[in-house]
């Protein structure tokens, strides 16, 4: 943005006040950082209701489309199913540092086995969300508010310390985001990934046993396809953010995979998150 740039340019500038050059080029840093997370709030905000919307008028309606119908409703799911992943792997490279610090690009591979791990993560919960939607109508929403609530609160717990949640509207955007997916990267992550996932598909999993046994859908040509895509999505997505940080993550070198499990690490796990 214009903003941005003239934010960029003034940091390489001295001014009469004095002002030193660090706090200007943290300025610069915070209003890029924040028009990062304004953009992956905008992407989730449009495509994930988006294709939830067109699963579940899939599930709900099974419209009887013809050939080309029915291609071009597929190809929109997978459009904006490959759009939640591209934010997410946007997000992602201004979280490592290329915004903030201007190093180098991730490999090719690094986005790449990233990009396929979001798109099993959000596709089998956005799966989850329209399946449940498609028979248990409104009662989704309790389970999307529960976890948003969760979410609000765990930014709240975190700026009870030190702020580092940021302001209330800061935790609603995150907090509407990890309806769907985790963007966040603790140093150390896994004991906040094995809380935040714990949760995740204990709900996925709830979700999408309350539809097997309560839809009138079980003859359905997408019965049994929808229940193995759960669970082929859930695998694929733990076997790829596994190989992510063993081999392609950018210190892959560096992750220690045996750590302390004391009261201590983990908490620094759940608390000591970058934004």
């Amino acid at each position: 943005t214009v903003e941005t740039m003239c934010y960029g340019m003034k940091s390489r500038a001295r001014r009469k006040d004095g002002e030193r050059e660090e706090e200007k080029d943290k300025r610069y840093t915070d209003h890029a950082e924040w028009t990062v997370v304004v953009r992956l709030f905008e992407g989730f905000l449009e495509a994930a209701p988006q294709l939830c919307f067109q699963l579940y008028i899939t599930f709900k309606e099974k419209p009887d489309d013809d050939v080309g119908a029915g291609t071009l409703r597929g190809v929109t799911i997978l459009s904006s199913w490959a759009s939640l992943a591209v934010t997410a792997v946007k997000f992602h490279q201004a979280d490592m540092g290329e915004v903030s610090t201007g190093n180098k690009k991730h490999k090719i591979s690094c986005k790449l086995v990233y990009f396929f791990w979001r798109v099993c993560e959000t596709g089998g919960r956005v799966l989850c969300i329209a399946l449940f939607a498609s028979t248990l109508e409104n009662w989704v929403f309790g389970i999307v508010g529960f976890h948003f609530v969760l979410m609000l609160v765990w930014f709240v717990w975190i700026d009870s310390d030190d702020g580092a949640a940021g302001t209330a509207v800061f935790g609603v955007l995150f907090g509407y985001i990890m309806v769907f997916y985790i963007p966040f990267h603790p140093r150390p992550s896994r004991y906040l990934y094995l809380v935040y996932y714990a949760l995740f598909y204990t709900e996925n999993f709830l979700m999408l046993a309350f539809w097997a046994v309560m839809t009138s859908d079980r003859d359905a040509w997408f019965y049994i396809p929808a229940i193995v895509t759960v669970i082929v999505l859930f695998l694929l997505h733990i076997i790829t953010q596994l190989f992510y940080y063993k081999w392609v993550h950018p210190k892959a070198g560096d992750i220690e995979w045996c750590m302390k499990c004391d009261r201590e690490t983990v908490l620094q796990s759940l608390k000591n998150v970058d934004f």
